[in-house]
């Protein structure tokens, strides 16, 4: 950032004027002081650390004798009061402490302290008995005022005290363009005080925010896994610089540790302020590096041979790296087995000298290549993507993909700038749509999506939270993650925590990985999440529609199958619901935000779909289970067209049955909200009309041949009835939700029921439930992320979390003993094997 630039150059301005006392030097440091307070709050921390440095050279300075040996002791106690000294010099009589002017540090001193001295005016608010009275109110701006009045006379005074010409020209060049930025050239004059009272209050008000609200040890994470380089040659010669070093080396090391104590006690704490430890901790290593580099004597021909060395590990690096065969390995290795012979060859040749020689070259290439392959991953690589700590919280790439296919499908379509587009703005999420959108005339903002009723053939870009409020009949849906974020598994560290990572040989080969790799970013970030509608009426012109190949399944080490994404394609799912498996083995899923049916062989591999969104025969809206007889017949519970739908093996419309009432008293055929549908041992259908809190048994044509239940809390009744299933003694089950328990019904009529966890009422936190082969029952607990395994009388035998904050709704049986069951919100589905059972289930 640009505050570093002006911050450099004011430290280059201070040593350069103590080396030839030349005034314009103090007028360019005013200069880049002035700019660098115009530009980030972060200068107070600069300008701390300048006072503090330049007070306690002072200080030395003041306590040398005439014979230039230094009076430590005398030092210590000039230290707190050296800048008065500086202030007051022209006021303490003739020579005072034997010297005919003030030193050159002195005059630094004063003119750091006077044009910094208004900008730190709003720390009285930190006086308890002062306290900060409020955001431009009346007792605000007379503190101010009052404040500022002092202060301002009181640098004038002592800066004409102390060189007229030279202050009135220091002045001018911090506050002309200080005072021109702030107030954007005298057209906000308001801004004036802005900068000079509203910076530092503001950023001191913000301190309890704790923007970030990262551990005390951030940047001690941060710096190594990024500044290794630098880290690893300074932090060895940070006692030769503090002992051995001049000023300057010694105002750098200085400048390191305080701008690394001040970032750390500071409350934000952001990744992209590792820039300003990085600079001075660059500065030290270069300094050390030089130093080391003296000591070793090197001619015309150790240079030439040291960089042929070092080109070499450069190469050996990066095959080792970045090969990807063995062949890059060996030829690694190999040109490895060469620096290392050099290394020893020099030591034999040269003894200890030519061993330092030797290391310094192989170690110092190793790591720059390794510090630029970081650099370049981070910048050309990963720059939008947060598998770095580097990258923060920001928009996601998908929404300029997204964008481009808006642009595409406005051009195609003839509607240009006047396409029809909503955006959602829960949480925020106008942006950075605002910006892309800017040049779209008809844009609408909306902050509730209930009810809404959209322009036809309109974009929408809702929350994710909201998409299922969304008509979705007519559109193509695509889910994208809006912001995305680094997963920050590294709060909470305890010294336990970190033995036990050191002590790891698996988690310390983890950590190598990170460092060298980074992780991939599916499945390792967080992200808040929209849905993009695209309206089906404008497909004709979507010719920017991506088009991918289906999923492939994914086997993990306990033998489970994972398969499934999010999307619209072929093979993808938005907002899994109940599974079924058929006679065959193949793993039906009800994708109900895209109306559809998958099939899946039971390997997992896409086979076909079936439907779209309509109210037509053979479309959907929100299907949400489906069953599958003896003969092949499809049967599928179309939820929000409240009815059943029958289809042939070969996915062809059968007929349908159903549909919604406002009668008080809903007969047979009609539903409210139908959620699962199973076939019985008879081979007759039952189906949860959840919203009529019935059951309701058909034969295959869609015959009624009774109902059972009605809304209520004791046995046989319902509330929210979802998932059904049959066990092996031939009674149905029921996933009574809003009850919390699971009724079993007999044939003869008896009702029992056990309690479950279930506690959420909310829209897409439907329960379902399979039997095993050995007669236990698996249930799904969405809003826990859970599955529950019970006993058939219903005792907990285990409970498993497949995912943190994943939705698992639907589920079915295998013939093996195990079980398939789908995530509503990872949009996926797992086949999970009888064997991983017992270890999953705890």
């Amino acid at each position: 950032p640009y505050v570093l630039v002006f911050i450099f150059a004011a430290v280059i301005c201070i040593w350069r004027y103590l080396e030839v006392q030349r005034p314009h030097f103090l007028y360019l440091f005013a200069l880049f002081l002035g700019l660098a307070f115009a530009t980030m709050e972060i200068t107070y921390i600069y300008v701390a650390i300048m006072l503090i440095y330049v007070d306690v050279m002072l200080a030395v300075e003041l306590a040398k004798s005439p014979e230039g040996r230094t009076d430590s002791v005398k030092a210590l106690y000039l230290a707190p009061f050296a800048w008065l000294i500086a202030a007051l010099w022209p006021l303490l009589g003739k020579r005072p402490f034997g010297r005919d002017r003030l030193p050159p540090i002195g005059d630094v001193m004063v003119v750091l302290g006077t044009l910094s001295l208004t900008q730190f005016g709003p720390a009285v608010e930190t006086i308890p008995f002062v306290g900060d009275k409020g955001y431009n109110v009346p007792e605000e701006e007379t503190l101010r005022n009052i404040t500022l009045t002092v202060l301002l006379v009181g640098a004038t005074y002592v800066g004409l005290l102390w060189r007229p010409k030279v202050w009135a020209i220091v002045a001018a060049a911090f506050f002309i363009p200080y005072f021109l930025l702030f107030t954007t050239f005298f057209t906000n004059m308001g801004g004036a005080f802005s900068g000079i009272w509203g910076s530092l209050d503001y950023w001191l008000a913000q301190q309890d925010v704790q923007r970030g609200n990262q551990p005390g040890y951030y940047y001690a994470l941060m710096s190594p896994l990024y500044e290794f380089l630098p880290l690893l040659v300074a932090l060895p010669g940070a006692i030769w610089l503090a002992l051995k070093g001049n000023s300057l080396t010694r105002f750098l090391l200085f400048w390191l540790t305080g701008i690394f104590i001040g970032l750390t006690l500071a409350g934000e704490k952001m990744p992209w302020l590792e820039v300003h430890i990085a600079l001075p901790l660059a500065l030290c290593a270069a300094v050390v590096l030089a130093r080391v580099v003296d000591s070793f004597e090197m001619d015309a021909k150790r240079w030439l041979t040291a960089a042929g060395v070092a080109g070499g590990c450069v190469v050996a690096t990066l095959l080792l790296v970045e090969g990807d065969s063995s062949l890059t390995t060996v030829a690694g290795l190999l040109v490895g087995a060469l620096a290392l012979g050099w290394v020893i060859g020099s030591t034999m040749g040269e003894g200890r000298a030519g061993l330092a020689r030797a290391l310094t070259t192989v170690a110092i290439a190793v790591l720059f290549t390794l510090s630029v392959r970081a650099s370049l991953t981070v910048s050309y690589k990963n720059y939008d993507t947060p598998v770095e700590m580097l990258v923060y919280t920001q928009s996601s790439a998908e929404i300029p993909a997204l964008m481009d296919r808006i642009d595409s499908l406005a051009r195609e379509s003839g509607l240009g700038y006047n396409i029809p587009i909503v955006v959602d703005q829960t949480d925020g999420y106008a942006w950075p749509w605002a910006w892309y959108l800017r040049h779209y005339h008809d844009v609408a903002y909306i902050n509730d999506v209930t009810g809404y009723e959209p322009k036809p053939g309109s974009v929408l870009l809702i929350h994710a939270n909201n998409a299922s409020q969304v008509d979705g009949v007519g559109y193509s849906q695509v889910p994208y993650k809006h912001r995305w974020w680094f997963n920050e598994t590294y709060r909470d560290l305890s010294f336990g925590k970190v033995l036990d990572i050191v002590t790891s040989p698996e988690r310390l080969q983890s950590l190598g990985k990170f460092f060298l790799y980074r992780r991939p970013a599916e499945g390792t970030t967080g992200s808040t999440d929209s849905v993009a509608f695209f309206p089906e009426s404008l497909a004709a012109f979507d010719k920017a529609q991506p088009v991918r190949p289906a999923p492939e399944p994914t086997t993990l080490a306990d033998g489970r199958v994972v398969f499934g994404r999010p999307g619209s394609s072929a093979g993808e799912i938005l907002q899994a619901a109940d599974v079924v498996v058929d006679p065959a083995g193949n793993v039906w899923i009800a994708d109900a935000r895209n109306n559809r049916i998958h099939k899946f062989d039971a390997q997992g591999r896409y086979v076909s779909s079936l439907g779209r969104g309509g109210v037509d025969p053979g479309s959907f809206n929100q299907p949400w289970s489906l069953a599958i007889d003896a003969q092949g017949f499809i049967y599928v519970a179309d939820t929000w067209n409240h009815r059943i739908q029958k289809f042939d093996a070969e996915g062809t419309f059968i007929k349908a049955w159903g549909g919604v009432t406002n009668s008080q008293q809903p007969g047979l055929l009609d539903l409210y909200g139908p959620r699962d549908i199973i076939v019985d041992v008879d081979g007759t259908l039952w189906v949860s009309d959840t919203g009529h809190k019935r059951l309701i048994n058909y034969t295959t044509d869609g015959e009624p041949l009774g109902s059972i239940g009605v809304e209520g809390t004791t046995l046989g009744q319902f509330s929210e009835p979802v998932g059904l299933a049959v066990d092996l003694s031939g009674r149905l089950l029921v996933a009574d939700t809003w009850n919390a328990r699971i009724q079993a019904i007999a044939n003869a009529g008896s009702i029992t029921s056990f309690a479950t966890g279930w506690a959420s009422q909310g829209i897409n936190d439907k329960p379902y439930l399979a039997v095993l082969t050995d007669g236990s029952i698996v249930a799904t607990d969405p809003a826990r992320s859970l599955l529950t395994l019970y006993s058939p009388e219903g005792a907990v035998l285990g409970t498993w979390t497949p995912a943190a904050g994943g939705l698992p709704i639907g589920i079915a049986s295998l013939p093996d003993g195990g079980f398939v069951f789908s995530d509503g919100r990872r949009n996926e589905v797992q086949i999970v094997p009888a064997a991983a059972i017992p270890s999953l289930f705890q």
